[in-house]
């Protein structure tokens, strides 16, 4: 079974000679794309998260066995929510009874198929879209299947597919996203997405974050690469504006780069151990040496642990740990000590609010919950996040 983390869940099997790739939108119209996308996924993981799944064969062939999965807050991301947006949060909910008496066979009663195509989620309604080579079908829980005929035509669906079902939430959070990638001190770009209230940026503010594009043109072929995909994506997006004649202004890159800059703010939250970690870390270094040191600090934090359970036979690169690290200063051992509270406990709260409240935020973006309209986000059942 497939996991059913917050992340998005869409796999793209790259297209063989003649034949097509296809797409599987899975959680909330998130998708992973190709090679390429390794690149490109630290920009747009505001749309999707990102992965390589190999052509296994023809391109429709799923290398999964049992594929299931289930996403309490659905596809849907319309206000109001239409008939049936709430069947998957009914069908999770029935595992709640069962407690830890969950059988196999209940994997086929209470999460739904996350094979490649449509399998037994049919039947499939075609949508008409406007570039030739790209066909997108629905499932019975309104999941899009993508099958394109290139890289690009993947990345433009997934655009399309994010205007389709996460506009609501992108409209909200696209200006709101400039505080994340700015900075601004005393403001949450979380915040003012769930409290539905507006950044206004200025032309300053546009400028700083369009600085984005030339430090993807100077990482050479790779940052072009990923420029390319950012363009095709928003493409996407405005070829549905345009089509369902919207009064929304066109995505830009500028866009792209907030919202990545506000994914960063809300996945990094948390924290504030670091400083001691850092002592910890200086204090095994002066005893046992640089190397055994650091050696078994990493082994302490369990970075890599042989002896844990897999889901997958063999090995890949994943979230290696750099043989140098600049920007990273290791503390002496007692040298740091923690100042003072502020004294304005308010200013401290607007510049750093608590975590409850981040938490909070941070449910209605991930879609683990709808917004309470009682504390003014609205009713919007389709709270998900516009990422997935």
């Amino acid at each position: 079974m497939r996991g059913s983390a917050a992340v998005g869940d869409c796999s793209i099997v790259p297209p063989s000679k003649g034949r097509a790739g296809m797409a599987r939108f899975g959680r909330e119209g998130g998708c992973r794309m190709g090679r390429r996308v390794g690149v490109a996924g630290v920009v747009l993981a505001v749309a999707f998260a990102l992965a390589v799944v190999p052509a296994a064969g023809a391109a429709s062939k799923d290398p999964a066995r049992t594929a299931r999965n289930i996403i309490p807050s659905g596809q849907h991301g319309a206000v109001p929510p239409p008939a049936g947006a709430d069947t998957q949060a009914k069908m999770y909910d029935g595992l709640t009874p069962l407690f830890d008496q969950i059988s196999n066979d209940d994997l086929f009663t209470y999460f739904k198929s996350e094979r490649f195509g449509i399998d037994t989620d049919g039947p499939a309604t075609t949508e008409a879209v406007p570039r030739p080579g790209v066909t997108i079908e629905r499932d019975a829980y309104d999941v899009p299947h993508v099958t394109g005929l290139t890289h690009d035509d993947g990345i433009w669906a997934a655009g399309w597919i994010a205007a389709e079902d996460r506009r609501l939430l992108g409209e909200q959070a696209r200006y709101n996203a400039r505080v994340a990638a700015i900075d601004a001190p005393g403001l949450s770009g979380i915040a003012l997405i769930a409290s539905l209230k507006t950044f206004e940026p200025s032309a300053q503010t546009e400028a700083e974050v369009a600085k984005q594009t030339q430090v993807l043109e100077a990482a050479g072929r790779q940052g072009r690469a990923v420029l390319h995909d950012i363009d095709v994506f928003l493409s996407g997006i405005n070829d549905y504006i345009a089509a369902h004649s919207l009064a929304m202004e066109p995505w830009t890159r500028n866009d792209i780069y907030a919202l990545n800059a506000l994914k960063g703010q809300f996945v990094g939250q948390g924290g504030g151990d670091e400083a001691r970690r850092s002592q910890f870390l200086g204090g095994l270094r002066q005893r046992l040496g640089a190397r055994k040191g650091t050696s078994i600090f990493n082994d302490l934090r369990q970075f890599k642990n042989p002896e844990l359970p897999t889901t997958v036979d063999g090995r890949f690169p994943y979230g290696s740990i750099p043989k140098r690290a600049p920007g990273s200063v290791v503390l002496d051992p007692d040298s740091f000590q923690r100042t003072p509270a502020v004294a304005d406990p308010e200013l401290a709260r607007r510049v750093a609010p608590d975590d409850a409240e981040l938490g909070a935020a941070a449910d209605q973006l991930e879609g683990r919950r709808p917004a309470d309209p009682a504390g003014g986000a609205g009713q919007d059942d389709g709270w998900h996040r516009f990422e997935s």
